[in-house]
């Protein structure tokens, strides 16, 4: 992630974790949100980011998959290159590098194959 998304680090949210109500073990991520003025978590992880502990800092949490598939619809080009990009650094076709993002995203890796299709 700090690789592909260094802009994505944020620093100096330790203090903010005690305030967070969110699940235990997830409080370090939106205290980092709140920190960082982040308005979306990206995160597999739903269910330890309901919006009853969101809401008081206006953020909201989506699934990577809605992420991208919205993404894509408004800039699919500057998703391809960044895939492009994840591809070259991995070394690997930019095909096996979607057929690897479908293990966890099946509809965001079909809405690609079908920019080739």
């Amino acid at each position: 992630m700090s690789q592909s998304f260094p802009e994505a680090f944020v620093t100096g949210y330790e203090k903010l974790i005690p305030e967070m109500s969110n699940h235990e073990k997830d409080r370090h991520v939106l205290a980092a949100a709140v920190c960082g003025q982040i308005e979306t978590i990206i995160t597999f992880n739903l269910k330890d980011f309901k919006p009853a502990n969101l809401n008081r800092w206006g953020i909201a949490a989506v699934h990577p998959q809605e992420y991208l598939l919205a993404l894509h619809t408004i800039k699919p080009k500057v998703v391809l290159m960044k895939i492009s990009d994840i591809a070259r650094k991995k070394g690997e076709p930019f095909q096996d590098t979607i057929l690897t993002f479908g293990q966890s995203l099946p509809q965001f890796s079909r809405r690609l194959i079908e920019d080739f299709g």
